[in-house]
């Protein structure tokens, strides 16, 4: 029986190589840690060293695929060898116990415990934090790689290895996932679910290591060497919407050395969602220097919540930002309206950390001759 999903050509919605710009994943993902868990540098080694550590590597987005298309989610990693009391996880979900603001967690994961390897599905459909079902290797419906398969393989844990979440579309509608490595130049698909149980098909891409509390286990190690998820029919299409107050301009006087004129930020009820900025427009009475700042401390902050089915909120109350980095910036003439495009990966999406709380994005004007007035907006594209 043919077992690869019947796809068309692949369309990347999230590639990150941990091996470029010192291993850290830069803004595409946040870490976690307890007790003497650590997470490294060169190619992101998880560490851990006595029951109870724990350490935890996550994208900040959660990456959603259009409807009815093939999704495909490829971790590459190493799980460790392990052993008595030491469990890894590499894969395509989240974990309630890590979540302040909607403790919730779906998914599925490959797993290494106590020395045993599994398959996970994780669900919250039934409203709960979420369920794990666990199906050992020596129950796994495609192939055990045991060397007893087709394929002839035999899976080495302390290696690295290619890990693929495949969902996609079957008859009647439900939908249908199927776990794999690559090897040997080709996928071998090791266990199918069918009739999936994960409440979305919005997840992120996870890398876990901990050593359990009464389990005995010591000091382990395990890598994370780069993560891609793609897409048979494309990147899905967003709603495209402006944030902003309108006609109401900011007043920016010449002695201020900071005005966030505008922020934007995933709501607590969006913290999920797929949100990403694809314009922002500016025009000043004076000279003026602006900046898109990324992950800004604002003082003086209130927040205006999105409406019913959208997910980004903003502010135009904040009286200073601190920190942060400058995704983009320029200076403007007096009375133009500048129109800056946004669109592709060069600009992080609107994003939360591994907890849920949300990055925030600011417009930041200065003027530079004389106070002035300025009127700012930004777009936004939001798929949920």
């Amino acid at each position: 029986m043919a077992t690869a999903p019947q796809i068309g050509v692949l369309s990347p919605l999230f590639d990150v190589s941990f091996a470029e710009g010192g291993g850290a994943g830069g803004a595409a993902f946040a870490s976690v840690t307890s007790g003497g868990g650590t997470r490294g540098e060169e190619a992101v080694p998880l560490r851990v060293h006595a029951p109870g550590d724990r350490a935890v590597f996550q994208s900040r987005r959660f990456v959603a695929a259009a409807a009815g298309c093939t999704r495909i989610a490829t971790v590459v990693g190493r799980l460790g060898a392990g052993g008595p009391g030491i469990r890894s996880r590499a894969g395509a979900f989240d974990c309630a116990d890590d979540r302040l603001d909607d403790p919730r967690g779906d998914g599925y994961m490959f797993e290494r415990c106590d020395g045993l390897n599994y398959v996970v599905e994780r669900s919250s459909a039934d409203g709960g934090r979420g369920t794990d079902v666990r199906v050992p290797q020596s129950s796994w419906n495609l192939d055990r790689l045991d060397g007893g398969g087709l394929s002839g393989l035999t899976f080495d844990a302390s290696a690295v290895n290619a890990f693929l979440i495949v969902q996609e579309q079957v008859a009647g509608g439900a939908a249908s996932v199927k776990m794999g490595v690559l090897a040997r130049g080709s996928v071998t698909y090791v266990h199918r679910f069918d009739g999936s149980a994960a409440r979305t098909a919005s997840l992120p891409v996870r890398f876990e290591l901990e050593c359990l509390e009464g389990g005995g286990g010591g000091a382990a190690e395990a890598d994370a060497a780069s993560a891609s998820v793609s897409s048979s029919g494309g990147p899905p299409t967003g709603v495209r919407r402006s944030l902003g107050g309108r006609a109401a301009a900011r007043d920016v006087s010449i002695s201020m050395t900071s005005c966030p004129a505008l922020s934007a930020r995933l709501s607590a009820s969006g913290a999920r969602a797929t949100c990403r900025l694809s314009a922002l427009h500016l025009t000043c009475t004076s000279a003026a220097y602006y900046e898109l700042v990324r992950g800004g401390e604002l003082e003086g902050a209130a927040w205006v919540p999105p409406p019913s089915g959208a997910s980004a909120e903003y502010d135009v109350s904040a009286t200073a930002v601190s920190g942060g980095a400058v995704v983009t910036s320029g200076f403007a003439s007096p009375g133009v309206t500048y129109d800056v495009s946004l669109k592709g990966e060069d600009v992080p999406p609107l994003t939360s950390d591994i907890a849920g709380l949300p990055e925030i994005y600011t417009l930041n004007v200065v003027c530079l001759m004389s106070s002035g007035l300025a009127w700012t907006s930004l777009d936004v594209e939001e798929l949920r």
